[in-house]
């Protein structure tokens, strides 16, 4: 693959920032007090344990990619905005049905593409849902919804339990790291959730689906290992090895691929 710059291809500062906190997430108590706020390792596995390998069942996401259409906009600089005040004032409360239908949605019925797309839809789209509850605020950062004391000391609703996926109470966090990697085990993940900061990877303007969801995980890896906002080799951390490791594979991939 033609102009891929190796420095930086590596996961963005407030992704690294947060990880290094994530080594902690077995640990429950400190000092007395729960570090943080997630979803029993057992819940989470009984949630995704099953998959329907051929399975024709599909989510419906068209909600949410026609509200990633109109609001989501790539600048000339290779980044997407959000155009929150238009979100928040004519498509807040089509983006909060979307999530309310997803979370009725029996995963299991689903192959693992469906799973991915459905997990990564339902993570992209509570994220800009939790931005217009508290639109205008200068910084995802800035919205404390709880979770314990890694939110206190990293700041963001990336740990407070906001979503409740058939019976299952789980945070962002929970679905990123408790769920989505684990199952795939594809270090592409990291490319597909938005934490809607410029550091992270683009919200995609088209949501994600089984059918596509190789050209789409690709795209976006494409964007972001091309841009000059990643996080350069000097400044990795040893708990990042893994995610260093697995982009890595990502480009050798694309590579042989092109």
């Amino acid at each position: 693959m033609k102009n891929v710059h190796i420095k930086t291809i590596f996961p963005s500062r407030e992704c690294l920032i947060r990880r290094l906190f994530a080594v902690a997430v077995g640990v429950v108590v400190i000092f007395g007090v729960p570090l943080c706020s997630v979803a029993s390792a057992s819940e989470l596995t009984d949630l995704f344990r099953e998959a329907a390998p051929g399975s024709a069942q599909t989510v419906d996401h068209s909600a949410w990619d026609r509200l990633l259409k109109a609001y989501v906009k790539p600048g000339a600089d290779g980044l997407n905005r959000s155009d929150y005040a238009a979100f928040k004032r004519a498509g807040h409360e089509d983006l909060k049905l979307y999530i309310r239908r997803l979370e009725s949605v029996d995963s299991q019925t689903l192959d693992r593409r469906e799973q991915f797309a459905f997990l990564v839809n339902l993570y992209n789209a509570k994220t800009i849902d939790v931005v217009l509850d508290n639109y205008p605020v200068k910084s995802i950062k800035d919205i404390s919804l709880g979770g314990g004391l890694v939110a206190v000391v990293t700041g963001g609703p990336w740990k407070a339990k906001i979503l409740n996926v058939k019976g299952v109470v789980l945070s962002l966090d929970d679905i990123e790291h408790g769920i989505l990697r684990p199952m795939v085990k594809d270090p592409r993940v990291h490319y597909a959730v938005n934490c809607a900061s410029i550091g992270c990877p683009n919200l995609q303007t088209e949501a994600f689906t089984g059918a596509k969801l190789d050209a789409q995980l690709n795209a976006a890896a494409r964007a972001y290992v091309n841009h000059p906002r990643g996080v350069p080799w000097d400044q990795m951390v040893s708990s990042c090895r893994q995610s260093i490791a697995g982009s890595r594979r990502i480009l050798e991939a694309m590579t042989r691929a092109s």
